[in-house]
Parts: C-alpha cells; sequence; structure tokens
C-alpha cells in the first residue's frame, strides 16, 4: 500500500510532466500547462479573427454602399437565429457529449463565407446627378456648389457639364443680343474637388475648376457680376454601380447572416470547451480566458494597422486584405483546436423539467433580463460605435486600437477574477456592469474628438471582462447537475443576442432618425434605469434574509 507522501510525490510527478515554469524573474514563475497549449492558441487566434471581423464589418458594408438602415435590418434578421443556432448547437453537444466536431465543421463554412465577400460587387444603384455650380472669380475658372456627399464618390467618376445660364444678370447696349455657348464640357476639361464638412450632415463642398483652354468661347456676353454665371453638371454613374442592386443586397443578407450566427456560436462553444477542461484538470477559467482576451486586443489593431499601411498610396481603400487576414487567423485557430484532446460527457438527462424548475425562480428570470439589458448596450456599441466614430473623421488605425485597447485595460483584472469576485460578489457585479454601460453611454453622447474613445473604453473592465466571469461563475452555483453548459450557452445567447435584437432594431431607428447622439443616450438610461430596479431587489432580499435569519433564531 502507497504511502499518502508516495502518493503526493507521484501526483506532483504528473504535473511537472504535464506542464512547465516560465521564469520572469527570480521571485516571479508562471506555470504553463502542457495541456492547454494548443487550447491557449486556438482561443488567441479566433478571437483575434472574430473581433477583427466584429471591428471592419461595418465599415465594410458602409464601403460597400449600405446605410443604418440597411444594416439594422440585416442585424435583427440575424440575432434570433443566431440564439436558437447557439442553443441548439449548445444542446446538440452535450447529447453527443463533445462540441469539437461540430466546432470543425463551423470553421469549414465559416471560412468560405469570409472568402466571399471581397469576391462581391458594391450595391450602389447606377443613376446620374445634377449640381449647380455658382462662378467665383472673373476669370470663369473657379465655381462651387454644396450638394450630397455620395454625388461623387472619387475622383474617377466622369462628369459632364452644360446648360450654361445667367441668373439676375444684366448686359449693357451693345451686349443685348449676346449668346452663350452650351457647349458639353467631359471630365478632360474639367478638374473637381470635394470637402467634407466633419458635422455628420452628409453635405460635401464642392470645387470645380475649369481648364484654361475650355474657357475659350465660353461666351459671347460680357458679365459685370461672375455670380450671375451658373454652371449645371451632371456625374455620371461610377464604374463599380450595381444594375441588380435588389438580388446583390438579398445575397449580401444571406452571407452576413450565415457568417454572423458562424461566429457567435463558434463563441459559445469555445467557452464550454474551456470549461469542461478547467474543471476537468482544475485550473482557473478566468486565467484561460486571458487568451482570448489577447487575441481579441491584438487582432483588430493588427489588422486595422496593415490596411492602413497597405492602403495609404491608395485613393480607395480595398478592404480585401482584412478578410485574408481574418481567413489566416481562423486557420490557426482551427489547427489548433484539432490537437485539443477534448473530454466525452455522459448525455444530459430530463433537461426540459430542471430547465422548467428552474425558470420559475425570480432571481432567474431578473437575471435573465439583466442579460439582456447588458447585451442591449453591449450589442449597440459593438455594432454601431466604429460607424459612429469614422463619421467623426476617424482613421482605420484608430478604429483598430479603439476596438482592441479595452480588452488590455482588463488584463490584469481577469488574472484576479477571482479575488475581485469574492470580495464584491457575482450580483453587485452585475450592478457595477450596469453602470459602467450608463456611463459609456452618456460619454458617447458627449463625444467631440474620436480618440476619447479610448478613455471611454475603460469601462470595458466592467461591462465585459469581469461581467462574463461572473456570469458563467453564478450559472454554475444557480443551476443544477446536467444541465450547466446549456445554462452557459443560454446565459451567453441572451446577452451577446439577445440584447441586440432591441439594439439593431430600435437603436439602428433612433440611429438614423434621431442621430448617434442621441441613441447613446437612450442606451445610457436604459442600463441606469435598470441597474436601480436590480439593485433595489438585492437590497430588499438582502434584508428579508436578514430579517428571515432573526427570526429562525429567535
Amino acid at each position: 500500500m502507497e504511502s499518502p507522501s508516495q502518493l503526493n510525490n507521484d501526483s506532483k510527478r504528473v504535473k511537472d510532466r504535464h506542464s512547465f515554469k516560465i521564469n520572469i524573474c527570480k521571485k516571479c514563475k508562471i506555470d504553463v500547462n502542457k495541456t492547454f497549449l494548443p487550447v491557449k492558441l486556438a482561443l488567441y487566434f479566433w478571437f483575434a479573427a472574430g473581433y477583427s471581423s466584429i471591428a471592419f464589418l461595418p465599415v465594410f458594408m458602409k464601403h460597400q454602399g449600405f446605410t443604418i438602415a440597411d444594416f439594422a435590418i440585416i442585424n435583427t434578421i440575424s440575432v434570433p437565429l443566431q440564439i436558437s443556432g447557439g442553443i441548439v448547437s449548445g444542446i446538440f453537444a452535450d447529447k453527443i457529449g463533445r462540441a469539437k466536431p461540430i466546432m470543425v465543421g463551423y470553421f469549414i463554412i465559416y471560412l468560405l463565407v469570409i472568402l466571399s465577400f471581397p469576391l462581391m460587387p458594391r450595391v450602389t444603384e447606377c443613376g446620374s446627378n445634377t449640381m449647380n455650380f455658382t462662378c467665383q472669380d472673373d476669370d470663369f475658372t473657379l465655381f462651387t456648389a454644396e450638394a450630397n456627399c455620395d454625388i461623387l464618390q472619387n475622383d474617377s467618376q466622369k462628369i459632364s457639364c452644360s446648360k450654361i445660364s445667367f441668373r439676375n444678370a444684366t448686359f449693357s447696349e451693345n451686349h443685348k443680343n449676346c449668346i452663350y455657348v452650351n457647349n458639353v464640357y467631359s471630365s478632360e476639361n474639367i478638374s473637381m474637388e470635394k470637402y467634407v464638412f466633419n458635422n455628420n450632415s452628409g453635405i460635401c463642398h464642392y470645387s470645380l475648376n475649369l481648364k484654361k483652354y475650355a474657357i475659350e468661347n465660353l461666351t459671347t456676353c460680357r458679365v459685370e457680376m461672375c455670380e450671375s454665371f451658373i454652371f449645371s453638371c451632371t456625374s455620371k454613374p461610377p464604374m463599380n454601380c450595381n444594375e441588380n442592386k435588389e438580388i446583390w443586397i438579398f445575397i449580401y443578407y444571406i452571407v452576413f447572416i450565415v457568417y454572423d450566427v458562424i461566429r457567435t456560436t463558434q463563441f459559445k462553444l469555445f467557452d464550454v470547451i474551456v470549461m469542461d477542461l478547467t474543471v476537468e484538470h482544475g485550473t482557473d477559467f478566468g486565467r484561460q480566458r486571458i487568451w482570448s482576451i489577447i487575441g481579441s486586443l491584438s487582432g483588430p489593431p493588427t489588422v486595422g494597422f496593415l490596411l492602413h499601411v497597405f492602403s495609404s498610396d491608395s485613393s480607395e481603400k480595398n478592404y480585401s486584405f482584412v478578410f485574408y487576414c481574418i481567413t489566416v487567423f481562423t486557420c490557426l485557430s482551427a489547427a489548433e483546436l484539432w490537437k485539443v484532446n477534448t473530454k466525452l460527457n455522459n448525455p444530459a438527462q430530463e433537461m426540459g423539467r430542471k430547465f422548467l424548475k428552474l425558470f420559475k425562480d425570480i432571481n432567474i428570470v431578473l437575471f435573465f433580463l439583466l442579460l439582456f439589458v447588458g447585451g442591449f448596450s453591449w450589442g449597440f456599441q459593438s455594432i454601431f460605435r466604429n460607424w459612429y466614430l469614422q463619421d467623426m473623421g476617424a482613421s482605420d488605425f484608430l478604429l483598430g486600437i479603439s476596438s482592441g485597447i479595452p480588452f488590455l485595460y482588463g488584463l490584469p483584472f481577469l488574472y484576479y477574477s477571482r479575488w475581485w469576485i469574492n470580495k464584491i460578489g457575482e450580483p453587485n457585479l452585475f450592478v457595477l456592469a450596469l453602470l459602467g454601460h450608463a456611463v459609456s453611454g452618456f460619454a458617447y453622447s458627449l463625444l467631440k474628438e474620436p480618440w476619447i474613445a479610448v478613455i471611454i473604453e475603460l469601462t470595458h473592465i466592467l461591462t465585459y471582462d469581469l461581467f462574463i466571469v461572473s456570469v458563467l461563475e453564478y450559472a454554475v452555483k444557480v443551476t443544477p447537475e446536467g444541465v450547466q453548459a446549456t445554462m452557459k450557452v443560454i446565459a451567453l445567447s441572451l446577452h451577446f443576442n439577445g440584447g441586440r435584437i432591441i439594439s439593431t432594431s430600435l437603436g439602428g431607428y433612433i440611429m438614423s432618425v434621431y442621430g448617434a447622439r442621441m441613441a447613446f443616450k437612450v442606451i445610457g438610461s436604459c442600463a441606469l434605469i435598470y441597474s436601480v430596479i436590480y439593485g433595489v431587489f438585492l437590497i430588499t432580499r438582502f434584508f428579508s434574509k436578514k430579517k428571515t435569519g432573526k427570526l429562525e433564531l429567535n
């Protein structure tokens, strides 16, 4: 019979065989479990790919000709399918005992969808637009106008000018019968520049210059006031306009929905696999999740920087490079996931009866509503924040930084998340997370300079890092054995997908009609109101338990 010391030595040798140490300094060493190395790398590359697509796909869709209303409709249709797809995938994973085969299949479909985006054309409608320019100098060389920014999309777009007329002009006695030449001036005779007003109005200032040889024989009239001279110009349809706009919008809808459902489902299934492995090996879930945060941190800034570098010499951005980067990240994640040895779990029993009993608890009902409100705030910011910042003049590099750097803020808090949860408690952290959403919503509504978004994203520590770990640990505490994995998927679906139903429909509508600032105010107000409601419930429950405890003692 082996002694306890022998058993401890054997256990230590097994642990040493599956781990190695990294010496940072004399008093600081990090133990790395070899079993989790492919898991860490798979998390890193997948979150780098996923968050790069979250950061740049809305900008790409805008570049392709979609409006805020169009994008809101796509997301509104996608979200219910994300919820059902995630829950069905979670239940199916419980039934077969493994999530890995499902994830491998999703990886293949995801790669095909991502590579299809750069192959699809814009949905810009073909049509011509007319602008009336007024003369600005006595040489009849400079004309200006203010019109919609969509009229002239790039410098290579063809323009023709004609229909020269006079407005309130008086002529001398010798020129009463003068004539003006109604020539058609093409792009070869004209140079035009567009200046965007930084006020989200959608109106641009256009400056038109006639070349010297084009001015000759412009008119036989002698006009003393240059402002009386009117020059009417028509922009021809761009070369990349789409004659089948409605068909391609429908195709975009299908492709985007498939992309969105698979992406969100993969996030949840990764949490299922990591949670199973951490329970099996007795490790900390929060510290494993750090690798997903590092991927989220490094992916968008890296892609944004490379896009900025490779597009700096081009008059028009080519977002194909973004999708190629996402493809590389996804392939690396799939390769590492293939190396992971996952445990075969026992199939769940009587899931319906257990969940029916669970949903009758008022604590669970309010918990689900909290996830829904938090998801409403999170979903709106993740979808429309970069759109809003780009309209304010933010560069691609700043968009990448503002999307990735919040995770840097949360790394130390995530590493010690168990300590924070033990000190504060999961329900109290829920209230703090809602207050964080309120602060960020009101801050974005008052934003004047886009770079300040990097500071506002400090609220990410409460609204995402500590919040998600608290949600998953709380789900384990309140859920009976056999349905905990499905409960985690439901909780994540309500937060990341359920709230987006309102954020994309109602939030998108408010943003398109009343502006982004009003939309962010509504987001902040909703989070603030429910934080008060949930806080009052926690206080009432605390005093109720305290009173019950005193009665039992008496």
